[in-house]
């Protein structure tokens, strides 16, 4: 399950519960002031587009707090929603690595803190520690099995309903008393569910529908609480 970034304004990266749980900036004690002095922490509103598809790659972008979407347009003009990028993942990795432009919009869903670091503050941290180039392995890597994961998602599902199951779990993130359900704040149009799950908005709201009638969740305006998180999980198995 992701994990919830706790990241203080204007308290730095020593105070965010996300590195210190092991995602992409979680480094060694030896590099990790050097990591705190490069790049530059940005507050952002829902809908800013911080990078767009067919721009030069030049920069990662790092997801303190908040949601960032990323979706790409086919040779048809249509958008497609591939994943949604949560707090302590980084975005833009590969095509920096490779030197490639970025293949994917990512635009933030809510109000995001971002740290954004250039390719040539990345490409002297890396040179200057070596735990860096293995960390930026792993966050390759890790990227690379949720694309694969969402492409299983898409091409073996056998039903709608467990397409979207299988995004709810993903995006819903525990409760704060310790409980069994989940929650988490769904900036999407059903359209844009759609495009996330392969159908049709009208397929959207019925497979909803299905599942607050199930009592399997409960949305009250753009809040998702997930009441039977087990399941959802049934659906996918």
């Amino acid at each position: 399950m992701r994990t919830t970034c706790h990241f203080g304004e204007n308290l730095g990266c020593a105070y965010c519960r996300a590195r210190i749980q092991g995602m992409f900036c979680d480094f060694a004690p030896e590099s990790f002031p050097y990591f705190q002095r490069i790049g530059r922490l940005v507050t952002v509103p829902k809908g800013h587009i911080v990078m767009r598809e067919g721009e030069a790659g030049d920069r990662v972008i790092i997801i303190c707090r908040g949601r960032v979407l990323l979706s790409c347009i086919s040779r048809e003009g249509k958008r497609l929603n591939l994943l949604m990028a949560m707090p302590g993942e980084v975005c833009g990795l590969f095509e920096l690595v490779s030197n490639r432009t970025f293949e994917a919009t990512a635009e933030t869903m809510v109000e995001s803190q971002l740290k954004v670091v250039d390719r040539e503050e990345l490409q002297h941290f890396i040179d200057a520690y070596p735990d860096v180039g293995k960390k930026v392995m792993q966050a390759l890597a890790a990227s690379c099995e949720v694309m694969f994961d969402a492409f299983v998602n898409l091409s073996f599902s056998g039903s709608v309903a467990s397409r979207i199951a299988n995004l709810f779990l993903q995006w819903g993130q525990p409760d704060d008393d310790g409980g069994d359900q989940r929650r988490f704040t769904l900036n999407l149009t059903q359209d844009d569910l759609a495009s996330f799950a392969a159908t049709t908005r009208e397929t959207v709201s019925r497979v909803l529908g299905r599942f607050q009638k199930s009592n399997l969740i409960r949305i009250e305006g753009e809040s998702v609480r997930i009441l039977a998180p087990k399941e959802l999980e049934k659906l996918i198995a």
